[in-house]
């Protein structure tokens, strides 16, 4: 019986072999097992045996999960110590379904390997293939990879590698989408031979195709980007001899920075072609454009890294050369040069910082002008007219302290830039109000100043009764009042820009810090001029009517506008965060209201009681919870919507209520879709209502093991699931695409 076994072994070799020799020598082998032929056959099974080993060693083994079959590849079967070389994690999607490119679009998430290397072995970043755009109707564009298609990574192996193998561990996680989307995840082992030369793999033509589909550098080609209202133009002019591309796309390397559902417009006109972006809407113009154009359909494709003029100013606005990622390099990128600079700090000419410090001390003439600094300057205008009746000899002070503010708040704002300019990062006019808190808090001072301006309460400074104490509140404090209004004007001023005044700090931010901060005090000088004259020629003063009623009125109209910058500032830091602490910071407002209010009229009371005392406590409680409030993270909650628990769910169902579940994500594509089409819809919206179900929404945006194993009782892997539970009977799922007809009918169903 054993004999009969090795000797059926030894038959199924051999025909292996037999098989495998017939195609490489074109006619037939005869094989026997004759003690003569037995040695040779058995000899030539083995060497032929041992080639298909080594090809089984240039691959992992394939992977087949949810729709999608996947392995990873090697360019080499041997590789060389110091000598970097290519793998590729191959993916073979199903029909109808696709993964994600480095920048998913509107929804999706990117795919993401992470390498388990020997110590000083190194994987570089995912080369990714150009990607195709996948429209949902005429809102939601997401970018994918082809339907087979290899994500490339470069391994370099150490100068001093000696082991005789190596073996290679990737783990991969992505998401595979198609009606519904399906987190999916998996592991993969390549074992290779360490020798002193490399040997190329079956599968390094495979890998050379795609690494010569990777974008390379365009060299003489110059791009110049320039923001307007809503979108970027891009002006591109090929180097002599070269044609512009019949049609060109832009995809960025960052999310959420294009229109991405928006056409594109490329316009070919007097030897330059002109690409507009459509910027994504409510956000702040970012200065850099860092993306992929592709040409004609993907005929060729190029990495392009270049400044964006208009969203801050950059003093040297040159045409830059396209390069492919700095990551991979090709043969055709040594070829590739920058236009040599000619804006060094060394080489600065006296008439371009003259004509830097005049732009910007015009720049901060015209910005008493713009919305967000002239209502400030008007309340101190109408103090200006008071005080030159009462202490003419005051005003000089004043504006000479008002300046001081506005140049130190200046020069503090000079030296914040050019701190982070020195630890290696950027930042442009007005970066303080990309910070949620500066936004929230600036939105409390106005509501104050506008309170104030309606006379709901007044600021004293510590004056009382005593004539004494009024004569040092003259004497020091309208000096501390002029000093803040400077300093305030310089904050309330970042949102503004004016005439000159970016080219001039896009200078300052590219030159040396003394240059700099000068052009900084440049543009304070300009912010506090004309206070400064109304201070020092109180005759100017004269062509405005005397202190009387009317004074009153201009103050409850200059509270307007401080209520619409308050409204802006609210609209932004909604932007920044959510609707829920948007909502929140309204109800700090509101408690902040209620307090002023109760503190004027305590001011107004001569012997205030201890209620009033007690009602303003309540109205700090308020204030005090609501911003406990708006610092607290976002809720899930949203509208009816409550975040979905298995508590909350047998809780509802334990009160004899029907739970309907949205099982959601921001990446899935038909998740967003059916809301916009149908759960956020008007006639959805009442009739959920109405019928009495307790919603819940299971957001599965970021992993969550309880939603998982919720999925997975259902007997589904992927999203949108829409699940309707009636208390003790089986649960109803509906299809994954939701029409309003759908769920309408099954709502009226579960009606008595």
């Amino acid at each position: 019986m054993k004999l009969n076994g090795k000797l059926n072994g030894v038959r199924l070799h051999l025909i292996f072999a037999r098989f495998v020799a017939r195609k490489i020598f074109q006619r037939k082998i005869k094989w026997s097992l004759t003690p003569f032929n037995l040695p040779f056959n058995f000899l030539i099974a083995l060497l032929l045996q041992s080639c298909a080993l080594t090809a089984y060693a240039q691959e992992s083994a394939k992977l087949e999960t949810d729709h999608l079959h996947s392995q990873l590849l090697s360019s080499q079967s041997q590789v060389a110590a110091g000598q970097p070389f290519w793998v590729g994690l191959r993916f073979q999607h199903e029909e109808k379904w696709h993964t994600y490119w480095r920048v998913s679009g509107d929804s999706g998430l990117p795919t993401q390997i992470t390498w388990s290397l020997p110590p000083g072995w190194t994987a570089s970043p995912i080369q990714w293939p150009l990607p195709q755009r996948k429209a949902y109707g005429a809102e939601l564009m997401n970018f994918v990879v082809p339907q087979d298609t290899i994500l490339l990574t470069q391994i370099t192996p150490p100068k001093n590698a000696t082991a005789d193998a190596v073996t290679l561990t990737a783990q991969a996680r992505w998401l595979i989408c198609a009606d519904v989307c399906i987190p999916g995840s998996g592991s993969y082992t390549l074992t290779l031979n360490v020798g002193a030369t490399a040997q190329p793999s079956l599968w390094q033509n495979r890998l050379q195709r795609a690494q010569e589909g990777l974008p390379r550098a365009l060299s003489g080609w110059r791009v110049d980007a320039q923001w307007h209202t809503a979108s970027v133009a891009v002006q591109l002019q090929p180097q002599q001899g070269q044609a512009l591309p019949a049609a060109l796309e832009y995809f960025p390397h960052q999310p959420d920075l294009i229109a991405n559902a928006k056409p594109q417009s490329w316009v070919v006109k007097n030897g330059a072609g002109t690409l507009t972006i459509p910027a994504a809407d409510n956000k702040t113009r970012w200065d850099t454009l860092d993306g992929l154009l592709v040409a004609d359909g993907g005929a060729w494709a190029a990495t392009v890294v270049a400044p964006i003029r208009g969203a801050r100013a950059v003093a040297n606005t040159a045409s830059l050369t396209l390069a492919p990622s700095p990551k991979v390099e090709s043969a055709t990128q040594a070829n590739s040069t920058l236009p040599p600079r000619t804006d060094s700090p060394a080489e600065v000419k006296p008439s371009s910082w003259l004509t830097a410090l005049l732009g910007a001390f015009l720049g901060g003439l015209i910005l008493n002008l713009m919305p967000c600094v002239f209502p400030v300057l008007s309340i101190k205008v109408v103090a200006m007219v008071q005080h030159e009746a009462r202490h003419p000899g005051v005003l000089h002070k004043h504006g000479l302290i008002y300046a001081a503010g506005v140049l130190l708040g200046f020069l503090a704002l000079a030296g914040a830039l050019l701190a982070v300019r020195a630890a290696g990062s950027t930042l442009g006019w007005g970066f303080q109000l990309q910070n949620p808190w500066f936004v929230f808090a600036l939105a409390i001072l106005f509501t104050l100043i506008a309170l104030n301006l309606f006379g709901v309460f007044e600021i004293r400074w510590g004056q009382t009764r005593a004539a004494q104490a009024e004569h040092d509140a003259q004497q020091l404090h309208p000096h501390l009042s002029a000093f803040a209004t400077g300093l305030l004007a310089v904050v309330v001023a970042s949102p503004c820009s004016a005439p000159f005044m970016g080219a001039a700090l896009g200078f300052a931010l590219t030159q040396p810090a003394v240059l700099a901060l000068l052009i900084f005090a440049a543009l304070g000088l300009g912010l506090a001029f004309p206070y400064v004259l109304l201070c020092y020629w109180p005759a100017l003063l004269q062509r405005l009517p005397r202190s009387g009623a009317w004074m009153n009125h201009f103050k409850h109209l200059l509270a307007f506008p401080m209520l619409a910058t308050v409204a802006w500032l609210l609209w932004v830091y909604g932007l920044q965060t959510s609707a829920d602490r948007q909502f929140s910071a309204l109800l700090v407002l509101c408690a902040l209201g209620l307090a002023c209010w109760l503190w004027g009229t305590i001011q107004r009371t001569t012997r205030p009681s201890r209620a009033w005392w007690a009602l303003v406590a309540v109205a700090l409680a308020l204030l005090a919870y609501a911003g406990q409030r708006s610092a607290s993270n976002p809720s899930d909650e949203t509208g009816h919507w409550k975040p979905w628990s298995e508590a909350a769910m047998q809780t509802a169902l334990a009160q004899n209520k029907t739970v309907f579940v949205d099982f959601t994500a921001a990446w899935c594509v038909t998740c967003q879709l059916n809301k916009k089409a149908v759960l956020e819809t008007e006639q959805v919206q009442q009739a959920l209502v109405q019928s009495g179900i307790v919603l819940l929404r299971a957001d599965w945006t970021r992993p969550n093991p309880e939603i998982a194993a919720a999925l997975q009782k259902l007997g589904r892997n992927g999203i949108p699931v829409y699940w309707l539970q009636r208390p003790g009977r089986p649960p109803v799922l509906l299809p994954e695409v939701l029409t309003r007809a759908i769920l309408l009918s099954a709502l009226r169903a579960d009606s008595p």
